[in-house]
């Protein structure tokens, strides 16, 4: 009887101590969680940032190609492609704004 006191003694203090490492593992499990859950919030946002600036200078007419030439008349910019091929197919006004232009009114742009 003495033994099963004791054993039972026993059980009861490894029970608890058990359920202190549980509690301490669960509150470090939480802080954990926040920490992720603001991680992925600093991530997403600096992915909406970055997504916006590539929208930024992706060109306007073809959203394909990088923005690279600037038209002078009205300062709109846009991929040296597309203005070149507005210019050559005799389309030369202005994509955006309608405002016409010759061959000297679109330059080279160096983004960096």
């Amino acid at each position: 009887m003495e033994m099963h006191k004791r054993k039972a003694v026993e059980s009861s203090q490894t029970a608890a101590d058990l359920k202190l490492h549980l509690d301490k593992y669960q509150a470090q499990l939480k802080e954990v969680q926040v920490a992720v859950a603001e991680k992925t919030a600093s991530l997403e946002q600096e992915v909406f940032k970055y997504k916006r600036m590539q929208e930024q200078l992706t060109c306007p007419s073809c959203k394909v190609n990088k923005k690279d030439a600037v038209l002078t008349k009205c300062f709109h910019v846009f991929c040296l492609e597309c203005l070149r091929t507005r210019y050559e197919t005799r389309q030369r006004k202005c994509p955006k704004c309608n405002a016409g232009f010759g061959a000297n009114d679109f330059h080279r742009l160096y983004l960096s």
